[in-house]
């Protein structure tokens, strides 16, 4: 008779234990739910109130339209090569005069390169008028060799040159370049663009009656080649409209080869 309450009470005391781990069990369960549930709410509220750095913000052609064309000195680079017998005429070799035209889109340029009058007006003017922004004249020895450093003025886009030979053919004495730029993505996550301006840096050879070459060059400041190898998925350059090519005096279509159209990332 004496085991049965000894036995009854280490029972009593086995159920209790149970309880005591079961109530344990489901308050680690409801302390795991909270954790989870607050940080969910911590993550929606981070994507609303940040959601546009994080996942998603401004697309390649948005940073491009956004872009504010500022001035910057030395940003346009001109290599120049002039032929032994440059501007030939009777024989004789002559100086050139060559103009470096600034303008904000390339219609403006393609207006004074219209024909030989136009361009002949264009380069005769020592102050900026119409459509341009500024036009800056040097004078080419034959068989000379030089770099023109150049600044680039507010809004400029384009840069345009014109070399005056005695026969002037906007063909062969007109060449037309935009001017690059560099875009970053600066989202960990997504998309968050940036875009700025860039060096233009044009190689020009003058022939004895034309211009014989004009072509950009890609030289890249330092820190932009240290930065792409750094990180290269992050870092493009995406010119505007056509990645700083030679634009065609004569407009063509998208699907003619030259056309100046290049998709950019959305």
């Amino acid at each position: 008779m004496e085991d049965g309450p000894s036995g009854s009470g280490e029972t009593s005391v086995a159920e209790q234990g149970a309880r005591v781990a079961s109530e344990s069990m489901r308050e680690r369960r409801a302390g795991v739910g909270r954790r989870a549930t607050a940080m969910a709410a911590f993550a929606l509220a981070a994507v609303a109130l940040g959601g546009c750095s994080l996942f998603g913000g401004t697309s390649a052609k948005d940073a491009v339209a956004q872009v504010e064309w500022s001035a910057a000195s030395d940003a346009i680079l001109i290599e120049v090569n002039a032929d032994d017998l440059l501007n030939e005429y009777d024989g004789e070799a002559h100086t050139l005069l060559l103009g470096v035209l600034q303008a904000g889109d390339a219609d403006a340029f393609r207006k004074v390169a219209g024909d030989a009058g136009t361009l002949a007006t264009a380069l005769s003017q020592t102050t900026p008028g119409g459509p341009m922004l500024q036009t800056v004249r040097y004078v080419v020895q034959p068989g000379g060799h030089t770099i023109l450093s150049i600044d680039r003025v507010a809004k400029a886009k384009v840069v345009g040159l014109i070399a005056g030979y005695y026969t002037m053919d906007p063909k062969t004495s007109a060449r037309l370049f935009e001017i690059p730029l560099a875009i970053s993505n600066n989202s960990l996550l997504g998309h968050d663009y940036a875009a700025q301006p860039q060096t233009l840096a044009l190689r020009v050879d003058l022939g004895r009656l034309a211009i014989e070459q004009a072509v950009r060059l890609n030289p890249q400041p330092p820190e932009l080649v240290k930065a792409e190898a750094q990180a290269r998925a992050k870092q493009q350059i995406v010119p505007l409209d056509g990645g700083g090519r030679e634009i065609l005096l004569t407009p063509a279509n998208g699907s003619q080869p030259g056309a100046a159209a290049i998709p950019l990332p959305n």
